[in-house]
């Protein structure tokens, strides 16, 4: 059995005018309800009801909606006037009820596997958040000699933000995988118990 985590689901947007260049942030979370006494029970339930929302399994999962507004300056050359972005964050994760009979060592297990999950997929934000105010920081001053080569000059950076970022958030994954499957909760529900 693999854990699987949903990579970071990522939507752009871009609206119309802000008053300063500035990454602003926030983060949110939604719980989805597990539920045993035992922790092969807890993870049978934490199979059964996680899904991302693409559908595949996931434990947990992070959704990053960037935003983005911004005018144009016409004059002699094409520049960006008031740019600001922001992102937002909304972070899925299970949430264990009904454990009333279930023994300490497996509410200490699911404790620290929970805790795990909650620290990855804030990892996966930092990640997300970094990326961001790297591309804020080569895109704030951006100019060209007319409004299209600054579009193409825009849409070139992003492009390789949003591959970067993916591929870093893919790493960390990958990294990841092995950590998961050395939680005590996870052995201890692999071995039936």
């Amino acid at each position: 059995m693999h854990v699987k985590f949903l990579p970071s689901l990522f939507v752009f947007f871009v609206l119309g005018q802000f008053a300063e260049a500035k990454v602003s942030q926030s983060t949110s979370y939604n719980y989805f309800k597990v539920q045993g006494q035992t922790s092969r029970e807890i993870f049978n339930s934490l199979l059964k009801h996680a899904k991302g929302p693409s559908g595949h399994d996931a434990y947990a999962t992070t959704i990053t909606r960037i935003y983005q507004k911004t005018d144009f300056t016409v004059g002699k050359s094409c520049s960006l006037k008031n740019y600001r972005i922001s992102a937002s964050f909304k972070i899925t994760l299970p949430k264990l009820v009904g454990v009333g009979g279930a023994s300490a060592a497996t509410k200490q297990n699911w404790n620290g596997f929970a805790g795990k999950l909650k620290r990855h997929e804030e990892h996966h934000r930092d990640l997300w958040v970094a990326c961001v105010r790297s591309f804020e920081s080569k895109v704030r001053n951006l100019q060209a000699q007319s409004c299209g080569v600054l579009g193409s000059q825009y849409k070139k950076l992003w492009m390789a933000m949003e591959k970067s970022c993916t591929a870093q958030n893919d790493a960390f994954d990958r990294q990841e995988q092995l950590n998961f499957m050395s939680q005590p909760f996870i052995q201890t529900a692999l071995r039936g118990k």
